[in-house]
């Protein structure tokens, strides 16, 4: 299969193109496309950070992606697009589905929402699509210098390789729902040849944890299979009031190897690390 991929270089993108080269030729969407490509997937786009510190120019860049991948699109009569937003689009509520509010005043979400509609409007008489609304993920890179030790799970097994502690910062013991990178590229996988009906799909792990939760996680991890005893100092103070993100669309099948690469990412991200930042 010839796949076109936009965000190449980033963090889920990097990891992606690892898994599709396998069985799949991947070419970048900003070089030389073949004449024949059977799919578009995006997982382009500014971050949280960016969009927060520039608004329009944030919501502007994922607008500015998807006017080009339809350009792309229209041309090469590409007749499939997987599309990676975010379940951040979400006003926080104590259930979510893809039919719950969105939230319009952060502009990471409406960065998304904004290209989200565009996509509903200007795709359908072109392509087959999917939208995929994609939880809080944690894994490895294949870069070394890739932006996802921004991602508090990354950043907590790379720092304690670094430090030799697990230090949480916040005094709020926050959730999240939380998905391996692995398991989304699985999902991605699936859908390539599956017939896409312009839907909204989000990807979740259906259970949310504290980050108090994750970090004993990966204490436990540490302690059993690499024999490391690891102190965890935190000064929380609040407690922030649990969530699910319902993510019934997704089949069956997949959804219950969630734990697997759940534990198969969490284990090679704290190889990764031991590796790469041991003292």
């Amino acid at each position: 299969m010839n796949i076109i991929l936009a965000g190449s270089s980033g963090y889920i993108g990097g990891r992606l193109k690892k898994e599709l080269l396998k069985k799949h030729k991947i070419y970048d969407y900003k070089k030389k496309i073949p004449k024949k490509a059977d799919i578009l997937l995006n997982v382009a786009g500014p971050d949280r950070d960016f969009c927060k510190k520039n608004v329009k120019k944030g919501i502007n860049e994922r607008l500015k992606i998807n006017k080009k991948i339809l350009r792309i699109i229209k041309k090469n009569k590409i007749k499939k697009y997987i599309h990676l937003s975010s379940i951040h689009v979400y006003k926080k509520t104590s259930l979510m589905s893809e039919k719950s509010d969105l939230n319009n005043k952060d502009p990471y979400s409406i960065s998304h929402i904004r290209s989200e509609n565009f996509i509903n409007k200007n795709f359908k008489k072109e392509c087959e699509y999917i939208i995929l609304r994609v939880s809080n993920c944690f894994g490895y890179p294949t870069q070394f210098k890739s932006n996802c030790w921004k991602l508090v799970i990354n950043s907590i097994v790379k720092e304690i390789f670094q430090k030799n502690r697990i230090e949480i910062k916040s005094k709020v013991n926050f959730i999240r729902d939380y998905i391996g990178i692995s398991y989304l590229v699985k999902v991605i996988e699936f859908y390539l040849s599956r017939k896409l009906n312009n839907d909204t799909i989000n990807i979740a792990a259906e259970k949310s944890l504290s980050i108090l939760q994750f970090t004993k996680i990966i204490s436990n991890i540490l302690k059993k299979k690499f024999k490391i005893n690891i102190t965890i100092i935190k000064n929380i103070k609040r407690q922030e009031r649990r969530y699910k993100i319902k993510s019934s669309k997704i089949d069956k099948k997949i959804k219950n190897k969630i734990k697997y690469y759940f534990l198969k990412d969490l284990n090679e991200l704290i190889l990764f690390c031991k590796k790469k930042y041991s003292s």
